[in-house]
């Protein structure tokens, strides 16, 4: 079995000045840009681990849009707020009005992802060459990697904006007088199922997980089939995802049990039995996590929790009969500041290293999650709902799962009478469990697209809003899918 080094664990990304290669500044003249103005391609790709190199810079990009992500997809959705000292863009994004100068509706932090993933796959070819150490096996490796990363932003993006410009061929820069090829959201979820090839999944698990810098390829494929509703393939990649480990990984089990539940956000890049893929921050490099900042009520405090997810919290019950989610609510995921006033508290948990948390892209519970609505979906309720309540066990290597709720000692939601109502338990856990982690908006999305029912989500979002005209607003814009959507800048 093979283990690659993380990059992450060994080198520090400020310490990478190679990354000035694979990073630039996006204009008018974006698609035509050439990578690397200081080191060019010619002069860079000459070894294996230039490559391992330019893969973590690749990553590292993401952290330009990692936190930018989270906080749009919060204010989109039902879960997060403004407060008084929210700025205009803030405020706009929260009504879904959306200002062409607003700097959260630019896109380019994930085109760059894709251009410089590009750049990379355009010249692995040359570094296998010149390297005669250059190791055989890992090659294929390293180019799912990348068609992985890439795949996940082009992912994003589509669900973000509707459409995606799309850069065919592995071209890290279009031919001359050549504009990109625009794609819908449903033709470039096409393009990405057949770009995730048997050969790309694979080459993904070759003994123990490489690494939270790695996009987990199988967790991917079935969100993506899990949006175009094909969902006994989504659930078979699902399951793929978390289950191809021995019992160790990804199980949801007592690793992170009840009190230690808060540690999955400390130093999250490091904890790969529960954390799939991470983009970490460091303020010792220069590399602050700006979350932290928006949600501390001690900072700026521009975003806070909506009672909507304080209420969720504090109307559970846990196995001895006690009220409140205590390892996931007050204190872990928000603080209490004063009555009726909240801070999202998330990005806040390591005592040690202020504005480092990282972003986290997947983790286990996540998929234990979206596979629970997959098969609910294709009629497996009992299934859906262990995965729930005390674990799914009868999957190899899942007998020592515990749950989702049974992780963090709360008591079995019993089963409901329609599948509609189940798949609501299930979104309930999902907005307890990864709360603020950038995933409820897509989640709104998704399954009111499923239910063909667009009240499903503008109901929930309008509700943030007191009755009244912002209230009614904001609701009927929502009622039409279009305005899902965020404008292309």
């Amino acid at each position: 079995m093979i283990k690659l080094a993380n990059p992450f664990r060994f080198l520090s990304i400020a310490a990478l000045a190679i990354l000035i290669a694979v990073s630039f500044s996006c204009n008018e003249d974006f698609f035509n840009e050439i990578p690397g103005d200081k080191i060019t391609p010619e002069s860079h790709y000459k070894t294996q681990i230039e490559v391992e190199i330019s893969i973590l810079g690749a990553f590292a990009v993401l952290q330009d849009a990692a936190n930018e992500l989270v906080v749009l997809n919060g204010l989109l959705g039902d879960l997060v707020d403004v407060t008084e000292n929210s700025d205009m863009y803030l405020r706009g994004l929260n009504k879904h009005e959306f200002s062409p100068s607003n700097p959260y509706l630019d896109a380019s932090g994930l085109y760059r992802v894709i251009v410089n993933v590009n750049e990379v796959l355009a010249n692995i070819d040359t570094s296998k060459i010149n390297d005669p150490d250059f190791t055989e096996i890992v090659y294929p490796i390293f180019v799912g990697d990348l068609i992985g990363l890439r795949s996940w932003a082009y992912f994003t993006l589509a669900r973000l904006y509707g459409q995606v410009a799309y850069i065919p061929d592995n071209l890290p820069s279009l031919p001359e007088g050549q504009g990109p090829i625009y794609l819908s959201r449903e033709a470039i979820f096409d393009t990405l199922v057949n770009h995730l090839d048997s050969t790309v999944l694979a080459n993904e698990f070759l003994g123990v997980p490489r690494g939270t810098n790695i996009i987990n390829k199988h967790a991917l494929m079935g969100e993506i089939q899990l949006e175009k509703q094909n969902y006994d393939t989504a659930a078979y990649y699902l399951t793929k995802a978390c289950a191809v480990y021995g019992s160790g990984y990804f199980k949801v089990d007592t690793k992170f049990k009840d009190e230690t539940w808060r540690e999955i956000f400390v130093n999250s890049q490091d904890k790969d039995f529960e954390v799939m893929t991470a983009v970490p921050y460091s303020r010792d490099d220069q590399q602050d996590n700006n979350i932290e900042i928006m949600t501390s009520y001690h900072l700026d405090y521009t975003i806070k929790p909506t009672q909507v997810i304080i209420d969720l919290f504090e109307n559970q019950v846990d196995k001895r009969g006690e009220p409140r989610d205590l390892f996931r609510g007050p204190g872990v995921s928000y603080d209490t500041i004063d009555e009726g006033v909240y801070a999202i508290n998330k990005y806040s948990l390591n005592q040690n290293s202020e504005l480092s948390a990282a972003v986290i892209i997947y983790r286990a519970a996540d998929i234990h999650l979206l596979l629970a609505e997959a098969l609910n979906r294709k009629g497996q309720y009992d299934d859906a709902l262990a995965i729930v309540n005390d674990g799914l066990k009868t999957i190899p290597y899942w007998t020592r799962t515990m749950g989702i709720r049974g992780r963090v000692y709360l008591e079995a939601r019993e089963m409901p009478g329609t599948k509609e109502l189940l798949e609501d338990i299930i979104m309930e856990e999902r907005v307890m469990e990864l709360a603020f982690e950038g995933k409820r908006w897509f989640d709104l999305m998704r399954v009111a697209r499923a239910r063909g029912d667009a009240s499903y989500l503008a109901d929930r979002v309008a509700a943030k809003f007191p009755p009244g005209s912002e209230h009614d607003e904001v609701r009927n814009r929502l009622m039409d899918m279009n305005n899902w959507y965020l404008p292309v800048k």
